[in-house]
């Protein structure tokens, strides 16, 4: 399992990220805005995401052309796509992006409330079907859903993307969560949680308000680091005994075996 850590737009946790050799970042299109903040990109290690979620959050849209443009301007190899509230323009921004941006893997995203809705049950099947070998999981995060809801939904994906389909996490760090299911990758801002909140990983909650009125907040989230760290290599080890390892996703094999297949749209393949 891949963990990668969301920093977006900002410097402090990159470079300290990096330091410490946590070089896997998850960056929000929707807050990289300045020519500085995209400086930090790495193209080679760093997942986009097009922060469609964050923008409606903040009464904002973003443009799929200009997601588009930005895909190519800075040469993303793994990227998610613009996903909205309306599954038809999801799939059509999936349609257009795939199209677009022929250098970048555009990951689907598979979320809960489809799973929910019949009309769209199957949209995980037809990612499938298409080609997609990387797929994104959301929609849990932060989400009211009951824990049987929860549990049917990752039976219901991990029953089907066996073998060479990688599933990605979107925000679940769950240790539970990660031990009961073969993720290739994950994110989460969780591990800034030293900043936000007087409580670490790595210390008692005393000691936590300790440091919280004599650390910095960036120096409390990196001495927390290793609970994170000792996450990923944990769990990889207990898939490995599993019989489960997962090579690196390569952009380039991943596009070209979405390309193998003829595409249909949604409903017409449903029929």
């Amino acid at each position: 399992m891949k963990l990668y850590y969301v920093t977006s737009s900002s410097k402090l946790y990159t470079e300290g990220l990096r330091k410490a050799g946590c070089k896997y970042q998850l960056r929000s299109f929707y807050f990289l805005k300045s020519p500085d903040s995209r400086t930090l990109i790495d193209k080679d290690y760093d997942l986009i995401d097009s922060g469609g979620f964050s923008a409606r959050i903040n009464g904002a849209t973003i443009d799929v052309r200009e997601y588009a443009k930005f895909l190519n301007q800075y040469q993303i190899r793994l990227a998610f796509n613009l996903d909205t509230n309306s599954v038809k323009e999801t799939l059509y921004n999936q349609k257009f992006l795939d199209t677009n941006c022929p250098n970048t893997y555009i990951l689907p995203v598979y979320h809960v409330s489809d799973f929910v809705d019949d009309r769209y049950r199957k949209l995980l099947d037809y990612y499938i079907a298409m080609g997609y070998k990387y797929i994104g999981i959301g929609g849990v995060a932060g989400a009211r859903n009951n824990r049987e809801q929860e549990r049917r939904f990752y039976n219901y994906v991990f029953a089907r993307t066996k073998g060479d389909i990688r599933c990605h996490g979107l925000g679940i760090t769950s240790e539970k969560i990660l031990r009961a299911y073969p993720w290739y990758s994950c994110d989460s801002s969780s591990f800034l949680a030293p900043a936000r909140f007087a409580s670490m990983k790595t210390a008692s909650d005393k000691m936590a308000k300790v440091l919280a009125r004599t650390r910095r907040y960036d120096e409390r989230v990196l001495m927390d680091l290793p609970y994170w760290q000792k996450l990923e290599r944990s769990t990889n080890l207990l898939w490995k005994k599993r019989g489960i390892t997962w090579e690196e996703a390569n952009s380039d094999i991943l596009i070209k075996l979405r390309d193998t297949i003829k595409k249909e749209d949604y409903d017409n393949w449903k029929q």
